[in-house]
C-alpha cells in the first residue's frame, strides 16, 4: 500500500489530530488525565470550513481597503485591517507562549508529520525526536503570510504611494504561505508556537497517525 497523503493536522492542550488528503477521514488522539490515550474520528470537512471562513474575512478586509483607497479616504482607514491582523497575530503568539502543553503537542504534531513523510509508520520515538518541529504547511505560516502581505501593502502605500492591488493580498497568501521568503515570518513564529515535545506528547501524535492509517486500510 502506498503512503497516504496527509492534508494537515491540528493540536490542542491534550490532543493531536491528523487528516487525510482528498478523504473525509480524520483521527484525533486525546491524552486522558490518567495518562491513557483514546482516539475518535473527526470530520475533516471542518478544516475546509475554517479555511473558507478565513478566506472570506481576508476578502472582506481587502475590499474595505480597496474602497478606502479608491474613494481617497483618510490614510488611517486603509491601515485599520493591517492593524487588526497584526494585533490578532501577536495575541495568538502570546496565547501559545503562555501554554507550554499546547506548544509541545504542536511540536509533536509537526515532528510526526515530518517523520512520516520520510519513513514508514512505527513508533520510533528517537527518530521522531530528531525531526524538525518547524513545518512549512503550518497554519501559523498562513496567518503570518497574510499579515506579511497586509504590512507590505500598508508600507508601500504609506512610504512610496504605491497601491498593491488587493486581489493580490487577498488570494496570493493562500498559495505561497509554504514558500520562502513569504513564509519567513511564519517559520520564525513557529519557534514560539511550538516546543520540543516529550515522549508522552509524541505518543499522542503517533497514536493519531497510526490509527488514521489503520482506519484507512
Amino acid at each position: 500500500m502506498s503512503k497516504l497523503k496527509l492534508s494537515g493536522g491540528s493540536s490542542s492542550t491534550n490532543s493531536v489530530s491528523f487528516f487525510l488528503k482528498k478523504r473525509d477521514k480524520g483521527i484525533e488522539a486525546v491524552r486522558q488525565k490518567d495518562g491513557t490515550i483514546v482516539t475518535k474520528k473527526v470530520d475533516s470537512d471542518e478544516q475546509l470550513k475554517t479555511m473558507m471562513k478565513l478566506l472570506k474575512v481576508v476578502f472582506i478586509c481587502s475590499l474595505f481597503r480597496e474602497f478606502s483607497f479608491l474613494l481617497n479616504l483618510p490614510m488611517w482607514i486603509y491601515h485599520v485591517p493591517t492593524f487588526i491582523w497584526t494585533a490578532l497575530f501577536l495575541i495568538a503568539i502570546l496565547v501559545m507562549l503562555a501554554n507550554s502543553e499546547m506548544r509541545m503537542y504542536h511540536g509533536a504534531e509537526h515532528k510526526v508529520a515530518h517523520w512520516y513523510s520520510k519513513k514508514n509508520v512505527g513508533n520510533n520515538i528517537e527518530s521522531i525526536k530528531r525531526c524538525s518541529r518547524i513545518h512549512g504547511y503550518c497554519g501559523t505560516n498562513l496567518l503570518a503570510t497574510i499579515v506579511t502581505f497586509q504590512l507590505a501593502s500598508s508600507i508601500c502605500l504609506n512610504l512610496f504611494s504605491f497601491h498593491i492591488p488587493e486581489i493580490i493580498t487577498a488570494i496570493l497568501p493562500f498559495y505561497v504561505y509554504s514558500i520562502f521568503p513569504f513564509n519567513l515570518l511564519g517559520m520564525l513564529a513557529q519557534i514560539i508556537t511550538t516546543a520540543n515535545p516529550t515522549t508522552e506528547h509524541i505518543n499522542v501524535a503517533v497514536r493519531a497517525l497510526s490509527t488514521l492509517i489503520k482506519e484507512s486500510k
